[in-house]
């Protein structure tokens, strides 16, 4: 272990004198500080919000490039200035060496995030504690932006099976009308019935009510709950939204004499309609009465629009149940823990692509890398394409996923802008299936390759 650690202490002080980290410290420091604390805003939610975004996301893009040109510097620098060999002729083997410079690179980097997030942490909570504010409107932030709130989503309709009776409807009547359907054809039915389903699911016509039912909530929760939701006007496409009005009720169980069972009247939760802008987030809260001995929460909407127009609610992210689980510094810990992950993941990354390319490729095809697992994770995203050639690129992007870091997995910024938990389940995914199944192979296959490397014993100045 002395070798180890006395490698260790070589990296870091390489590292510290590199004037290309002493930039990206710089601009860290100068991004953490001036930025949350430069902000205004009339809405003091808002300037968190954008505080948050702007900053955490700096704060991991910088730290990111820090990642992958450190790892890629602490194993190249000696081999480039023939001073490994100096270290190589010693009674330690290439593995320590390796493993030890990735230490150094990931300790310099989980400090500088540890003192950055502090930072951002304190400005944010010194700008809201010093801010004159009114009382309902901080007891609304604390509520909405400075907590940690578990997401419930509602029960939606098999959208798979709904689009597989959409399609078998339009190929028996493109069949009937004489045309003949070939395998784009079918693939063209499977995209617009899918999306056929989702809007049908999303439409909520006027003066029609349009329930739902969240289940697994907590029994014995005590207070309120958080519905949170968006509505569209005329269509989830419109750009040019205006103001609507909308009515929620609530399920309350009641036992039917007859026959024994259980059934639910719906019962509004104000005596007005809510007013609500189109294509905004409104959130209201509910009463924790609502909830059932079952821990489900049946809840409706009806559409009053004054011109009579259908509201349409994304089913992925409408409407939506938020309980309080943390407070704003637990859930800021975990937003941490997740550029925690990410920073171990570039460094591991930027170290195995320099045990065989020197310094200038192995940063570029770090960045390329990165660059491949983001376009696959979009192009992986789109489920179903028309032309063959482009079928082919989304089953590609599927198969370089599973080897391929999506840099996408470790944000957790809009989470905690909007007041939604980052779950541990969250940062399990991450440390199990792209730190430990994607990440520590090629690190490995890395130290392999700088295990067996060749290494010059003259260099001619």
């Amino acid at each position: 272990m002395r070798g180890f650690f006395a490698i260790f202490r070589v990296g870091c002080r390489q590292m510290l004198r590199s004037r290309f980290f002493r930039v990206l410290v710089a601009l860290l420091v100068l991004w953490s500080c001036a930025l949350p604390a430069l902000i205004t805003d009339r809405n003091p939610g808002d300037f968190i919000r954008i505080a948050l975004l702007y900053s955490t996301a700096g704060l991991n893009f910088f730290l990111g490039c820090s990642a992958i040109w450190l790892g890629c510097f602490a194993i190249d620098a000696d081999v480039e200035s023939a001073h490994l060999q100096l270290v190589a002729v010693k009674p330690v083997s290439r593995w320590t060496i390796y493993t030890a410079k990735f230490c150094a690179v990931a300790w310099i980097n989980l400090i500088l995030l540890a003192i950055a997030s502090l930072t951002i942490f304190c400005v944010i909570k010194f700008r809201f504690s010093r801010g004159e504010y009114a009382a309902e409107v901080r007891a609304r932030i604390n509520n909405e932006i400075l907590v940690g709130r578990r997401v419930y989503l509602p029960k939606h309709d098999d959208y798979n099976a709904a689009a597989k009776k959409i399609v078998e409807k339009k190929r028996a009547a493109a069949i009937a009308a004489g045309d003949a359907v070939n395998l784009n054809d079918d693939v063209y039915f499977q995209r617009e019935a899918m999306q056929e389903a989702m809007s049908k699911d999303a439409e909520i016509r006027y003066n029609v009510l349009k329930k739902w039912e969240f289940q697994n909530l907590p029994t014995d929760l005590k207070g309120a709950l958080v519905l949170r939701y968006r509505t569209f006007v005329g269509g989830l496409a419109g750009n040019k939204q205006r103001s609507t009005r909308l009515l929620w009720l609530a399920g309350l169980p009641r036992t039917e004499i007859a026959g024994a069972k259980e059934a639910v009247d719906f019962l509004p939760l104000s005596y007005d309609p809510e007013q609500v802008m189109g294509g905004v987030y409104t959130e209201r809260r509910i009463p924790a009465e609502a909830i059932t001995k079952e821990g489900t929460l049946p809840l409706g909407a009806l559409n009053l629009d004054p011109k009579e127009e259908a509201i349409f609610m994304q089913p992925t992210d409408s409407p939506k149940v938020l309980i309080p689980v943390c407070g704003f510094g637990q859930n800021f810990f975990r937003m941490t823990l997740s550029s925690a992950l990410l920073v171990l993941s570039l460094a591991a990354i930027g170290c195995a692509f320099a045990s065989l390319l020197s310094l200038p490729t192995a940063v570029f095809c770090s960045f390329a890398y990165l660059f491949v697992g983001v376009l696959s994770q979009f192009w992986a995203t789109q489920r179903s394409y028309p032309e063959l050639t482009a079928r082919i690129g989304y089953y590609v992007a599927k198969g370089v996923l599973f080897f391929v870091v999506p840099l996408q997995h470790f944000d957790a910024t809009e989470l905690v802008s909007n007041g939604e938990l980052v779950e541990f389940s969250m940062l399990g995914n991450l440390f199990l299936f792209s730190v430990l199944l994607r990440t520590v192979p090629l690190f490995l296959l890395g130290g392999l390759i700088y295990r067996n490397r060749e290494l010059a014993m003259a260099v001619r100045r």
